[in-house]
This record gives C-alpha cells, structure tokens and sequence, in this order.
C-alpha cells in the first residue's frame, strides 16, 4: 500500500484493503481513509481522532493514551509488525513509511506502558520497535499540546536506542 496515497484506519487491526477483511460481521468496523477522497493528511485524521477522545475523556473524567511507534529499521513495517497486537477498541493508524499511532480510550499511562511492553514481547525476531507514550490528562490536556509532546518523544525514542520507550517519568 502507498501510504502517500492513504491510510486504513479501525478499531484492531489494519485492513491493507480497505474492504471487509474477513467473513466475520460480528468484528471489528473498518474504515479507508483516503487522503483523495476525505482531503486530510494522516496526521489530521489523528488530530480529529485524538479531539474526540479527549473531550469524552474530560466529560467522563476518564484516561486516554497515545502511543506512536517507530522502527529502527527503516525496512521494517511497523504496521505488520503490530497488526495482530493491537486491542480491538484502539485506533491504528499508519503515519507515513515509517511510524504509527495507536490511540486508546480509558488508557492511562501506566496501562499504555503495559501495552508497549506486550507489542514488544510478542513482535517476532526482536524487532526494534522505538516507543513514545503520552496520556490525557498527566502530560497535557489538548490535542496539540499532547501531539507536540508525542512528536518530541519520538525523536527521543529515535535517538534513544534499540527498544526505547520514552514516557512520563
């Protein structure tokens, strides 16, 4: 898939096609965004996916999470690494050649690290997965106060070494 072109976002995992991924109708919903047809750049689609989970968040006065992932090896694709690991009720989406954002509602940071750790230990051939977490409301309380601090741990992440996980603390 061209990632240029578009991205597949939904709930578990990334369907390449952005058909119906399988004879089960009882699975997860899965929807193409195509930056053709919808307009919007994979960030933005993250931008508005990330708005909706934080004001639900602020009105129930629940957690969410944000976890971007890297390789740290540019053959790597991180979505194929990943796909069968991420939670059915989380957001995937593919940002680029070479990272992806998984959002999870009623995650803190604690449990988000919980979820790195397993993405991590259940990857084949030890990957070199690179991590940055963020989470509503410890590390900020907006959209783009939460992506700038996301975007900043990445790079630290990047520079970081085999397997980094950079969060809060």
């Amino acid at each position: 898939m061209n990632t240029s072109k578009g991205i597949v976002v939904m709930a578990g995992k990334l369907d390449r096609t952005g058909g119906d991924a399988g004879g089960d109708s009882l699975g997860p919903a899965r929807h193409r965004h195509d930056a053709a047809f919808t307009g919007l750049e994979p960030v933005s689609i993250l931008e508005r996916l990330l708005d909706y989970e934080l004001r639900a968040a602020a009105r129930y006065r629940r957690f969410a999470a944000l976890v971007m992932v890297t390789s740290g090896h540019k053959e790597s694709d991180v979505v194929d690494l990943l796909d069968e690991q991420v939670r059915g009720s989380d957001e995937f989406l593919q940002l680029g050649d070479d990272a992806a954002a998984i959002l999870m509602g009623e995650t803190d940071s604690s449990d988000a690290l919980v979820a790195v750790k397993r993405y991590k230990s259940r990857c084949q051939g030890g990957e070199d997965l690179r991590f940055a977490v963020v989470s509503y409301p410890a590390d900020g309380r907006g959209t783009s106060e939460l992506l700038s601090t996301a975007s900043r741990r990445l790079r630290a992440a990047r520079a970081g070494g085999y397997g980094a996980i950079i969060s809060t603390g």
